[in-house]
């Protein structure tokens, strides 16, 4: 919460109040500041990798792809991820909060561990997630990209506003 509230990243609506009885002080209602930082999605599917970095309001500011230089090389694909982030996030005066990673594959979401993964067997096996918060120095959460992309559709896509969404990934 600091961090986030340091300043230039958030702006104070002021406070709430209905704490009576409650003690410390009342909470404080904020708002981020879309420019003060960016996060970055990537798409690791196939043997091309595909990454956006958007404000924090979600509005996509670039877009990057890059074939995978080879599919069987876990080094080698942790590679290209990170120059693909890099490729997103040229302003290294605004700050990157986070990434999320879309596996092609069976990926276990709670420790970013690439079960399997057919389009990149490179990746068969390795705690992705760790591997690329110990490079990029954000928090990463990864799983599976037809999961990814289906709730991008029901929160802000196609798919924004319905009870139920089925999703075919082509």
């Amino acid at each position: 919460v600091r961090e986030v509230g340091s300043p230039g990243r958030a702006v104070s609506l002021g406070e709430r109040g209905g704490r009576e009885g409650h003690g410390g002080r009342p909470p404080l209602i904020v708002s981020l500041r879309p420019e003060a930082g960016r996060v970055v999605g990537i798409d690791a599917g196939a043997s091309m990798l595909r990454a956006v970095a958007a404000d924090l309001d979600g509005r996509i500011e670039l877009r990057a792809a890059r074939p995978a230089r080879d599919p069987r090389d876990a080094d080698a694909l942790i590679a290209d991820l990170i120059a693909l982030v890099g490729d997103v996030s040229p302003d290294a005066t605004r700050r990157t909060f986070a990434v999320a990673a879309g596996v092609s594959g069976i990926v276990d979401a709670r420790t970013g561990h690439v079960l399997v993964a057919p389009d990149l067997p490179g990746l068969t096996g390795v705690v992705l997630r760790d591997e690329l918060e110990a490079r990029l120095g954000v928090g990463v959460a990864v799983d599976n990209d037809d999961l990814l992309a289906a709730v991008g559709e029901a929160t802000d896509g196609a798919a924004r506003g319905c009870r139920n969404v089925g999703f075919l990934p082509f």
